[in-house]
């Protein structure tokens, strides 16, 4: 399985890398980063 660094959380600065094509995160509209934590956490707020 291929693993390459792609950035880290806008939030909480956790590294988000691309595991064989699938990125471990979210790009927001502005292309910023957002780890699974912390755009679930940001998903319960808005609702």
């Amino acid at each position: 399985m291929e693993k390459e660094f792609v950035g880290k959380c806008a939030k909480c600065q956790t590294d988000i890398y691309c595991n064989s094509g699938f990125i471990e995160g979210v790009v927001q509209e502005d292309k910023t980063l957002l780890c699974f934590d912390c755009s679930n956490e940001k998903e319960r707020k808005e609702t």
